[in-house]
């Protein structure tokens, strides 16, 4: 982890007056100071030209308007019919550490194209109120400041070390590709394809996310979407070194064989032309950018 990491991580952890495992154990005596601290952090962001930032869209793209409650996005021609959203209520202390949330919005897409959504996960935008899920949630508590070390370092690489996982997701992100900087409506953040696992296994074509974080420019809103596409990589469940990147055995790979794995295929996806994934990057680029999130 590299300085700025730590700095603003003990800087968010001890503002949210969190325990060193990630559980809340006290309201934040002032609970403007987490959108202070993103609002600070993104105007750093945008007065400095940033080393791999998507390029800011020209226009609202041509396709399906989708609007609830504070939230509205458009969703490009060809990628889905339109979006269902739904107001989740908040998830107490009961349940699993990675399910705790306060109340949040959802919206998954319908009639979304080219993946086959029986062998992936769901296609959804999530809108949390930063604040609060910070405050309960262990997940967020890390992937915030994570994410504001991303903002606040433009020329940070995005990779499997620096990017933040799913708050979530009670699972390991493994592979870290096309990472870059994309700003939506209001806010800011990162994008990136991502794999995520519960244990060491093989990438192929499909099984791989979009996976967009962000925070409002104000930093109320923390923005999660996670997009599910088909790979350029030809490697199946059958054949996963189908690329030419040797999947090791588990049982008995060596010391660092399968960060090297992952690694060669992250370097591969790099490589690859964003329009070769399906949905093609571009299009889910353009619903991300599209996103305004009102006061």
């Amino acid at each position: 982890m590299n300085t700025l990491k730590q700095f603003v991580s003990a800087s968010i952890l001890l503002t949210l007056g969190l325990t060193a495992c990630g559980t809340a154990s006290a309201p934040a005596e002032n609970p403007k100071q987490l959108e202070t601290v993103v609002a600070a952090t993104l105007q750093a962001h945008t007065a400095e030209a940033p080393a791999e930032t998507v390029a800011a869209a020209t226009s609202t793209p041509t396709g399906v308007e989708v609007s609830f409650d504070n939230i509205s996005f458009v969703i490009p021609n060809g990628l889905a019919s339109g979006a269902t959203p739904e107001l989740v209520p908040a998830s107490g202390d009961d349940g699993a550490p990675w399910e705790m949330a306060p109340e949040y919005i959802a919206f998954t897409l319908d009639g979304y194209t080219g993946v086959d959504l029986s062998q992936a996960t769901d296609p959804r935008i999530y809108v949390y109120p930063a604040q609060a899920f910070a405050e309960v949630s262990p997940g967020a508590s890390l992937s915030i400041p994570e994410l504001q070390a991303l903002l606040a370092s433009p020329s940070a690489p995005i990779d499997r070390d620096s990017a933040p996982g799913i708050p979530f997701y009670n699972a390991g992100q493994d592979m870290v590709a096309k990472g870059a900087r994309l700003n939506f409506q209001n806010g800011s953040g990162v994008r990136m394809i991502s794999h995520f696992s519960q244990f060491p296994g093989p990438i192929i074509r499909t099984g791989q996310i979009y996976h967009f974080q962000g925070l409002t420019s104000d930093g109320k809103y923390y923005v999660i979407a996670i997009l599910p596409v088909v790979s350029p990589l030809q490697s199946t469940a059958d054949n996963p070194s189908a690329d030419g990147i040797n999947f090791p055995d588990y049982a008995s790979a060596a010391p660092g064989e399968m960060d090297a794995y992952y690694l060669a295929v992250a370097d591969t996806l790099n490589a690859a032309d964003p329009s070769s994934f399906t949905p093609v990057l571009a299009s889910l680029d353009a619903l991300i950018q599209s996103i305004t999130i009102t006061p």
